[in-house]
């Protein structure tokens, strides 16, 4: 009897935080933005996130906005929205916060679940070129920058799950300057990523596991600085008839896996047959691991 009462007790639970959801929309208009470029500063609390170039929606009038945000949250997570412009940049912060804080060590007890807390859109104009810096503490989500002008980026990720890629061709239509990732214990992986055009990528990885996909062709020659704790880092690299030269740097608590074909030119450094011919046009990749896992793929 009593653990019928307590499991009852439950189901009213859920049932009273789903029906809690409360929907929201935020944007920012052509007027709104003194020029073509925005500073997006996003932090999420938890909840699903899917951010998409503006052609991947349906509507038509909300395709022209620089910025547009919607979803729905329970009444546990407060969100907040704000801009404003100054050298030549719109600066826009929307931050979701968790307002009990139960923080990633009670999400990774089964406190939390994505779908329940929130789930969010963000849809990003291609008329625009963005600055962006993302931080998950938990949850999970998909981001899609397929040319999307950005000229720099950060991902931060407590314990969230993230996917991130660039459609085939669909590249960055001005050069990057950084891309930069970091993983505490969750788990991150970005496809094609060369199709950022980003001049300098670093990835710094704790506990978690970051996946990197080189595997499109080069556009511009970029150098990669990784540096791994006791996570796990996995690269598929482009192919070996493309230019690019590998420095590692590791100890005798970490373990590296690395292809065969490719050329070892001197303690701890390889590269590809193609680097041989054009060192100059290279990608460059320089990885540190001190107590976990590396991996190096060929396509």
């Amino acid at each position: 009897m009593h653990r019928l009462f307590f499991i009852g007790i439950l189901i009213l639970f859920f049932e009273v935080r789903l029906e809690a959801q409360q929907k929201y929309q935020f944007y920012l208009k052509d007027e709104q933005v003194e020029s073509k470029r925005v500073d997006f500063n996003l932090k999420a609390s938890s909840g699903m996130w899917t951010i998409t170039p503006e052609t991947f929606l349906n509507g038509v009038e909300e395709h022209y906005y620089p910025l547009n945000i919607k979803g729905e949250t329970t009444d546990e997570y407060s969100p907040n929205f704000d801009y404003q412009n100054g050298n030549k940049v719109c600066y826009c912060i929307f931050e979701v916060k968790d307002d009990e804080d139960k923080g990633i060590g009670n999400s990774l007890l089964g406190w939390h679940s994505p779908e329940k807390d929130g789930q969010w859109q963000v849809v990003l104009c291609r008329n625009y070129a963005y600055r962006m810096d993302l931080d998950y503490a938990i949850g999970m989500a998909n981001i899609d920058l397929s040319s999307v002008p950005v000229e720099n980026f950060m991902l931060e990720t407590g314990s969230a799950t993230i996917q991130m890629e660039y459609q085939p061709e669909e590249i960055n239509p001005i050069v990057m300057d950084t891309f930069m990732i970091k993983v505490e214990l969750g788990a991150v992986k970005i496809k094609r990523l060369n199709l950022s055009r980003a001049r300098h990528i670093i990835a710094k990885v704790g506990l978690g596991k970051l996946s990197l996909d080189f595997t499109d062709e080069l556009m511009d020659s970029s150098e990669v600085h990784a540096m791994v704790g006791a996570g796990t880092l996995e690269i598929l690299l482009p192919s070996k008839d493309l230019p690019f030269i590998v420095y590692l740097k590791g100890s005798p608590l970490c373990r590296i896996k690395l292809p065969k074909s490719l050329e070892k030119i001197e303690d701890d450094v390889y590269a590809s047959n193609a680097y041989l011919e054009e060192p100059e046009k290279a990608m460059s990749f320089s990885i540190d691991v001190s107590m976990g896992n590396l991996s190096l793929k060929l396509k």
